[in-house]
């Protein structure tokens, strides 16, 4: 059996997430995934989830219900586990201080099709205000460049293709040749 672990990371988060599957291209089952995560948890001594907890968190990322995560399922991230990477990240960025509320609604905002996940393509996605706070951030260490927070939100909204208030990787990519 050839096994295949799978690492999604985010790039403004510290950390990864993985997730193996069982053979190259198969799905992995709910064994297989508590299995896999009780073994991570021998290793880890700060994480300690029972086997319940694990199958919920399977039936959470099993989305279309077949009994098996498919690689999108098993990539994508779940609302708690989001929130707290994102948290964790925060105790180490003294200029960004969220709530966990303000966190939860960022995810619902980034939830496009609403299944309770992140996929990794919506995780990615950059919202309106932190592409801002990005550019602005980079204007500040180039004295050529003095865009006005209008000026990048206007840019944004001629960025924003479908106007979803989310820069998604495809709609960034139109940025480069425009």
């Amino acid at each position: 059996m050839k096994l295949v672990v799978m690492t999604v990371g985010l790039a403004f988060v510290v950390g990864a997430t993985s997730i193996v599957l069982a053979e190259e291209g198969e799905s992995t089952t709910k064994p297989q995934f508590i299995k896999t995560r009780m073994e991570w948890a021998r290793n880890n001594p700060n994480w300690k989830p029972t086997p319940e907890e694990l199958e919920a968190e399977f039936d959470q990322r099993d989305v279309d219900k077949d009994g098996a995560l498919s690689k999108m399922e098993a990539e994508s991230k779940l609302k708690k586990q989001w929130v707290n990477q994102m948290l964790e990240w925060a105790k180490n960025n003294p200029n960004w201080k969220p709530t966990r509320e303000e966190l939860e609604a960022e995810f619902d905002q980034r939830d496009l099709n609403k299944d309770g996940t992140l996929s990794k393509t919506e995780a990615e996605a950059k919202l309106k205000r932190q592409w801002v706070s990005q550019q602005l951030e980079w204007a500040r260490n180039n004295p050529n460049w003095k865009p006005t927070r209008e000026d990048l939100e206007a840019k944004f909204d001629k960025l924003d293709a479908n106007k979803d208030g989310i820069l998604a990787e495809e709609e960034s990519a139109s940025k480069k040749s425009q």
